[in-house]
């Protein structure tokens, strides 16, 4: 069972069969992610943005995601 969408909706679907029309694989993420340099949250809308964020998300070198470092 894989994720399908349509541009709106997602549904699991069974890949060995044929994919409906207008469907295509994968899911659908709502919203986007936000960062203030130390921090990353799903905001849904750009008038959720806070002053001092910006679109984004945080970036941990090989190291910090090695060790669980924070930033």
């Amino acid at each position: 069972m894989n994720w399908i969408n349509n541009g709106q909706v997602n549904k699991k679907w069974d890949m060995s069969k044929e994919l409906p029309n207008g469907l295509k694989p994968g899911k659908i993420v709502k919203g986007f992610f936000i960062t203030n340099g130390k921090t990353s949250k799903l905001v849904q809308s750009e008038e959720d943005i806070p002053e001092g964020w910006r679109k984004g998300r945080l970036k941990k070198t090989k190291e910090q995601i090695k060790n669980n470092l924070t930033i």
